[in-house]
Formats: structure tokens, sequence, C-alpha cells
């Protein structure tokens, strides 16, 4: 990577460092409230975070439990989690082809799944498809922390996230009325946001062998949830 300066230099570095403090922050709130939920992470187990990015919860993942890997669809993603991962962390990285979540992971089974904000971007059938490959691996007494868009059914919003998301057109122009801009051009790139309701993950959840411990429900104005399930498979 290319810096024009000391100062510029200087600036990212300060940017790293408060994207990976966050994510310990993040991670520790996470263990707390599975802790309060009566099932305490396992330090001494392995740990999955799926849609991994550019390793802002898998850095300190690789920090406290015996071995972590880190998937992600994107190989640039993957290449800058490396970098900061570093010598001092290790961490088993792998590529998701979109399709074969199976052969990603091979017969990896894990005591932590972790994914945030990433099957909003993945079609329902092929998410809810993924999360079933993930939850499989879940060990006895292992917890998992899923996070997914939903809004009451048959609401307007449901109804119009529908419509729209059969059109590249409707998202771009929606994704245009949300950001107040009046002007939108029809070859702007699409940004797919799906709704992954309760009907439709909690029988996957159980068929897992999973039971919910807690859903944190964080709501933005247009009626969606932000749904954040801590779920357990008991040993």
């Amino acid at each position: 990577m290319y810096f024009a300066n000391t100062g510029e230099r200087a600036h990212r570095g300060r940017i790293v460092e408060e994207l990976f403090e966050q994510g310990e922050a993040y991670l520790d709130a996470v263990e707390q409230r599975f802790a309060e939920l009566g099932v305490p992470v396992r330090h001494d187990g392995a740990a999955l975070d799926f849609g991994c990015g550019v390793g802002r919860v898998l850095v300190p993942m690789a920090a406290r439990y015996r071995s972590a890997v880190g998937v992600d669809v994107a190989p640039s993603m993957l290449e800058e989690a490396r970098r900061h991962l570093g010598a001092e962390r290790q961490a088993d990285l792998r590529a998701y082809d979109g399709e074969d979540i199976d052969g990603c992971l091979g017969d990896l089974r894990f005591d932590v799944v972790h994914t945030t904000r990433t099957v909003q971007h993945i079609p329902p059938a092929d998410g809810l498809r993924i999360l079933r490959s993930l939850l499989a691996r879940l060990q006895p007494g292992g917890v998992a922390l899923v996070q997914a868009p939903m809004c009451a059914p048959h609401t307007l919003f449901h109804r119009l996230n529908g419509l729209r998301e059969r059109s590249g057109l409707l998202i771009r122009l929606g994704h245009a009325l949300a950001r107040g801009h009046t002007e939108f051009r029809p070859t702007d790139p699409v940004h797919h946001w799906y709704l992954y309701p309760a009907d439709r993950l909690l029988p996957m959840f159980h068929a897992a062998g999973c039971e919910v411990r807690w859903v944190d429900l964080d709501p933005d104005p247009r009626g969606r949830f932000r749904a954040t399930w801590y779920l357990h498979r008991p040993g």
C-alpha cells in the first residue's frame, strides 16, 4: 500500500489500531453476554469467523482461542487479514467460492461460530444453507453468534423489500432515496440487503440442535431489525 507521507501513514496506523481495539472490546462484550446467559465461552476450543473481512474480530479470536479459522469470499480481504494477524498470531484463512461451504471447511469442528454483517448480502436460500453447515459443525457445549436483518412479516417494508430485490433498478432507486439523493444512475453498483425472518431461522436453529439463549433486536428507522442471535448447543 502506498502512503503519500509519514503523517498519512501514522493516521492510517491509528485507524487500524482503533479498528482492532474495537474488535477486542466487541469480543469481550460477546463473551460477557454468553457468560450472563449461563454458557461461558471456552477459550481452549476452536473458533470460526465466517465473513471475517480484514480480521477485526478474527485477530482477537486468534489471540485468545486455541485455534481460529477465518473465511471470506474476497481474496483481498483475506490478504488484509493475513497482514493484520502478523507473525505473532496464527489463524487458518480460507477462501469461500460462494458455492461449496462444505468443501471450504472440510471436516473442521468448532466450539465458537461467529458471523455478523455477512448473510445480509446473501440470498436467504443460500444463506440458510450456509448457516446450516456452520451450525452442524458446532461442538456440543459450543456457542454461536449469528447476526441477520429481519422485519415483521406482512408489513409494508417487508412487501417493498421483496419487490425491491426482484429488480436491480428498484434497488438502486431505493439506495438513492435512502441517502436523500434526488438523482441516481441506473449503472450504479447494486448492494443487496436480504431479510432473514425468524420463522425461517428458528426451525433451522432447532434442526441443528441449537437452543436460542437470547436475541438482540437493534431497530433502524426503516422498520428493520439487526437481529443478533445467541445460540448454544447443549452438551
